[in-house]
């Protein structure tokens, strides 16, 4: 199996990223689009992967 694409986004570098964008006031559309995706599979990531769904949340927090 290939390894996937969420493999840099895991790390910390990939989580200060998506965790910035959030912040920025990105929404979860965008955030895929950037890291060239579909947004279902952004979701899908949320929940299999708690620390990319922190990072986001993380970065939503101060938006709101």
């Amino acid at each position: 199996m290939a390894k996937g694409k969420y493999h840099e986004w895991i790390e910390s570098d990939g989580l200060l990223k998506l965790e910035a964008w959030a912040r920025d006031g990105l929404v979860d559309e965008q955030i895929a689009e950037n890291i060239g995706i579909a947004t279902s599979t952004l979701y899908e990531w949320k929940k299999k992967f708690p620390e990319i769904a922190e990072a986001l949340k993380k970065g939503k927090e101060v938006v709101d």
